[in-house]
């Protein structure tokens, strides 16, 4: 999922945030994080801890790469929902093994797909706010 904010952060968002929970991944990602030229904050936390401390904003786009097999999906999932950290129009892309149910951990978010893509053991799946 990093090169897929990296991506779209060169199309022109105007502010991307990551988080990496691993040292070893933060320091490499810093590292070449420096050659770009958007603006971006890099935070070396835990995901669902991140969620919390940026409850005061909205986004448009949120990338989720849990590790898999895992229950963080769940937990992620939750906390964005919990959190309100999505914005009306936005839409987070979660990346994850094909056999997951996703409908599943959503609709108690009132949350839904909007579109999937399988590629080999896992999937590409947007998910946008259900707007009743």
């Amino acid at each position: 999922s990093g090169f897929m904010v990296i991506e779209a952060a060169s199309r022109g968002d105007e502010e991307v945030i990551f988080i990496e929970k691993k040292p070893a991944v933060y320091k490499i990602l810093k590292e070449n994080l420096k050659v770009f030229d958007f603006n971006y904050n890099l935070y070396l936390t835990d995901s669902t801890k991140a969620i919390e401390k940026l409850s005061g904003f909205k986004f448009d786009i949120i990338f989720a790469d849990p590790p898999y097999n895992s229950e963080l999906i769940c937990k992620v999932i939750q906390k964005i929902y919990e959190y309100s950290i999505l914005s009306n129009s936005g839409i987070i892309i979660l990346e994850h093994p094909k056999n997951l149910e996703v409908e599943e951990i959503i609709k108690p978010y009132n949350f839904e797909i909007y579109k999937k893509k399988i590629y080999g053991d896992t999937t590409i799946t947007i998910i946008k706010a259900c707007l009743n």
